[in-house]
């Protein structure tokens, strides 16, 4: 009788510990020590906590509150900082977070294939200069970790770190030249995402309801589907398209404001003996980056001029 008592309390206790941990106010995982907050636009702020739960968040001198939704979320949005920092994020309710050296600037995404996924350490020899000298305490560096789904994600895992020898050396090679470059030139801080996932096509960066719309692409969720709806069969499919046979690559590197590319963006294919051809192009064309014969060309366009360098 005792023991069974004991084991009804402790699965009361589980519970219960488990109910209290999915009612704590949550920020989303991009707000951690160390973030780059865009400066000269409002600010938005979102996480969870239990629904209906008041929640107040502080940010530099301003003060704002929210009540979690009936699922759980919540958002509020500061108005504009300048560049500048540090600031202290701070969201109170049933429990209190409070992130540290939080700075404003300009937040990039770095996406793209394995060009942009590949690091500062790899992409030089050994004992890279580079990586020594990339002391840079307003440059700030999130990764974005893997996660295959077939829906949208609604959170990230990572976190913030400071440009230092030791984190810049697994980042992004380019994404951190880019950010080096723009931080020396405009003079504020700069925060990058590094969201690149190697050998990655086009058209998986593409929501599956876009790629049903159109006739030429929808052959990839076809494809995706016969793979859930039969594995076996499919690895067979695979296994004997496997055969040595000419290829065909090509690849362009765009990039617009606020996010860049480094990887394949031409996407042809042939279905039922008729050819398409795309091509995603940015609306902005300030900077671009491109990936040839193993060396990185910028582009660079700032105040209105034009400037050309190789590394």
């Amino acid at each position: 009788m005792k023991k069974t008592s004991l084991i009804l309390i402790c699965v009361i206790m589980l519970f219960t510990s488990e109910k209290n941990a999915k009612a704590k106010v949550r920020l989303h995982g991009l707000f951690t020590d160390n973030m780059v907050i865009q400066r000269d636009v409002d600010v938005p702020v979102w996480g969870t906590a239990a629904p209906g739960e008041e929640i107040t968040i502080k940010l530099s001198k301003q003060e704002l509150k929210a009540t979690a939704d009936k699922d759980g979320k919540w958002k509020v949005v500061f108005k504009p900082l300048k560049a500048g920092g540090p600031y202290k994020l701070f969201a109170k309710g049933s429990n209190t977070i409070i992130l540290k050296n939080v700075i404003s600037g300009d937040v990039w995404l770095c996406s793209g294939q394995s060009n942009m996924e590949m690091s500062l350490n790899l992409w030089m020899e050994q004992d890279p200069p580079d990586v020594k000298t990339a002391s840079h305490s307003n440059i700030r560096l999130f990764t974005v970790s893997k996660k295959i789904s077939e829906t949208p994600m609604t959170d990230v895992s990572g976190r913030w770190y400071k440009c230092s020898p030791d984190t810049a050396q697994w980042f992004s090679a380019v994404g951190y030249y880019f950010g080096r470059e723009l931080h020396q030139n405009l003079g504020v801080p700069i925060g990058l995402i590094n969201g690149s996932w190697g050998g990655t096509p086009a058209e998986s960066w593409v929501s599956r309801k876009k790629l049903l719309s159109h006739e030429g692409l929808k052959y990839y969720i076809e494809q995706l589907d016969s793979v859930v709806e039969d594995p076996d069969e499919a690895e067979k499919k695979y296994r004997k398209q496997l055969k040595p046979g000419k290829r065909k690559i090509s690849t362009t590197i765009p990039a617009i404001k606020a996010l860049t590319w480094d990887g394949q963006n031409r996407i042809s294919m042939t279905v039922n003996g008729k050819t398409w051809n795309y091509r995603l192009y940015g609306k902005r064309q300030d900077w671009l980056l491109m990936v040839l014969s193993g060396s990185v060309q910028q582009w660079i366009s700032l105040n209105h001029g034009q400037e050309r360098k190789s590394y």
